[in-house]
Parts: C-alpha cells; sequence; structure tokens
C-alpha cells in the first residue's frame, strides 16, 4: 500500500499523514475499524473545511480496487445529483470496509438503507456494511427505492399494513416499549380514513364507523403513508420501523429527553456513534438543510435495516410475523 493518502478536494492537492495507511486495513486486524474511523475523520473534517467554500459540492470517497487506497472526487452538482435519477444534492461519506478492495468477486457488501419522513419528501440515509455511505433527499419513496436497487432492506419511518380497524397492534406495542417516547407513537387509521378528502371529514368518519378520534398529526402524514403503501406492495425490501423503538433498542432502557430537545439530540447521536453511524456536523445545503432530528432518525433506520439483513432483527409485536403484507414494527 502506499505511504499515504494523495487526494484533490475542490482541484487543490492533500497529502494526509504517512502514518495512516501503514497497517493494512484488514478485517483480521484488532482495532482496524477504529483506523478507518481515523482516516473517514479526518477526510470529513477536510471536507467540512472546504464545503463553506462550496456548500453545494458532493463529496464522493470510496475505496479502489485497483488502487487499494482512499480517493475522493467531488462534483460541483448545483442543487441536483449526477449520480442516479431521482436523487437530491447528497454527500457521500467515508465507507471503507476491506471486502471492498478483495479480488473475491462472491465477496458482497451488504446495503441498506434507513428513510424519514420531512416537509420536503424523504431523507434516506445508506450503509454498507455498517459504515454509512451517503445521505440522500427524495420527493418520494417511489424515487428513493428506484435510486437504491442494490440496497438488501429499505427500513422506512411510516406505518406499513394499514389496519382493518384501530387499534393496530404494533402502534400499541411499539407505546409500551417505548415508555416514556409513548406518545411519539401516532395511531394508525384504517385506509378510509385516510382517504377522506379533509381532515374534518376524516375525522367525522373515524368517529362514526370505528369510534375513536383522530390525530391531526396522522391525518399529515396521509399522503407519505399511502404512497409507501403502494410501493411496499410490489417492493418486498421494504419494511416499517420507528426511530423511537430503535434508540429504545440501541440505548437498552427508555430515552429520558425528547428528540426535539439538545440533551436528547445529543444522547441519540451518541447512540448512532456508538454502533458506527457517526454523522458529520456539516452536510451540504441540499440535505443540510434536513432537521436534524430527521436526519437521526434516518440513520436509525439504516441500524435496524442492516440487522434485518443480517437476521438478527425483532419485531413488535413480539410474535414472529406470519408471510403477508406489514402491520410489525422492526428494530
Amino acid at each position: 500500500m502506499p505511504t499515504s493518502i494523495t487526494t484533490t478536494v475542490l482541484d487543490r492537492p492533500i497529502r494526509m499523514a504517512p502514518g495512516m495507511t501503514q497497517r493494512r486495513l484488514d478485517s483480521k486486524v484488532a482495532g482496524s475499524r477504529k483506523i478507518a474511523s481515523a482516516v473517514s475523520t479526518n477526510l470529513c473534517a477536510v471536507l467540512s473545511a472546504r464545503s463553506r467554500r462550496s456548500p453545494d459540492c458532493a463529496f464522493v470517497l470510496r475505496p479502489c480496487a485497483q488502487r487499494p487506497w482512499l480517493d475522493i472526487n467531488t462534483t460541483n452538482v448545483g442543487g441536483h445529483s449526477t449520480r442516479r435519477p431521482g436523487c437530491g444534492t447528497s454527500i457521500r461519506l467515508a465507507s471503507w470496509d476491506q471486502r471492498a478492495v478483495r479480488s473475491d468477486p462472491e465477496g458482497m457488501m451488504s446495503r441498506v438503507v434507513g428513510a424519514d419522513v420531512w416537509k420536503n419528501g424523504w431523507i434516506a440515509v445508506v450503509t454498507v456494511d455498517g459504515w454509512i455511505a451517503s445521505i440522500d433527499a427524495y420527493e418520494a419513496m417511489a424515487d428513493l427505492a428506484k435510486a437504491e436497487p442494490d440496497a438488501e432492506v429499505v427500513a422506512v419511518d411510516i406505518p406499513i399494513g394499514l389496519p382493518v380497524a384501530p387499534p393496530r397492534a404494533a402502534d400499541s406495542a411499539a407505546r409500551h416499549f417505548i415508555g416514556a417516547r409513548s406518545s411519539s407513537v401516532f395511531p394508525t387509521p384504517p385506509r378510509d380514513v385516510l382517504e377522506a378528502a379533509t381532515y374534518q371529514d376524516a375525522l367525522r368518519l373515524s368517529r362514526k364507523r370505528y369510534g375513536i378520534g383522530l390525530t391531526a398529526q396522522s391525518y399529515a402524514l396521509r399522503r407519505r403513508i399511502l404512497e409507501t403503501d403502494t410501493v411496499a406492495r410490489s417492493d418486498p425490501r421494504l419494511i416499517e420501523i420507528h426511530p423511537e423503538v430503535t434508540f429504545r433498542a440501541l440505548a437498552g432502557r427508555p430515552l429520558a429527553f425528547s428528540k426535539k430537545s439538545w440533551n436528547g439530540h445529543a444522547e441519540r447521536r451518541r447512540l448512532l456513534s456508538s454502533v458506527g453511524l457517526s454523522i458529520p456536523d456539516r452536510l451540504p445545503d441540499a440535505v443540510g438543510t434536513v432537521p436534524s432530528d430527521d436526519v437521526l432518525d434516518a440513520a436509525a433506520g439504516a441500524w435496524t435495516a442492516a440487522r434485518h439483513a443480517a437476521g438478527e432483527a425483532r419485531t413488535l409485536p413480539e410474535e414472529t410475523p406470519l408471510p403477508g403484507f406489514g402491520e410489525v414494527i422492526w428494530y
């Protein structure tokens, strides 16, 4: 391997410290991921500093099979990604695993996606073998699914599988599991309620037909619930997650603070970092303006997606789900 990392950011050569590449990045070597993380941290710091001069720049960091060191490319995308159709501007972060540079063609990497709703669509965190590979913005779930054909699992923070009548067992189990933050689980309405033209119409229908009210938050998600329902019926990769369920599982206890608070934000970010999902302080404007809790929620979804791909994920309710469609929350 070379004695240093040479790269170019915004057409300026940068030579990293020679000692950074002296040890082989072999998964069998103790601490190899710490080395990769150190390389990632240093490069992301460089990118963050440079991005202040050009905030609309998308950075791509990749391991190269012919030259097994980190190679950075930069592309000014001006608000639209040139990497794949259906994407907004995105940043592809440091993602390194020894299997990426093996000559064995069967050494496949696990690619998964975690997605969360925000006001303009979806924010998606993509991981490859547990390392964040990209953070992207999409307008619709169909765009996201089409842009990630190689992803094994797409974990979304939205109900999949609408109840015949409320309440949905998965929602009740999630509220019990979360504990103090249980109000973050909105009850999932039946399809006929969601398809009502206005909130007042939906509220009247819910009260008349099911004998319960309807939260404005649940109805506000109707478009995203219905569009995801359509995609999930033809794409079995989609699974439902709830970020607060995932964070509760990561912490091993109920979380004390709301995700909207400073303490809650810091706690959730620490939990993600503890499993290798470290998000840089600065992202390009097209994704960097997404609310911070939505980015963290999408990253939590990616963690659950990876567990699902590895056959390690569990469900709420706890009963093993029968073959069918939705109505369980994975974590």
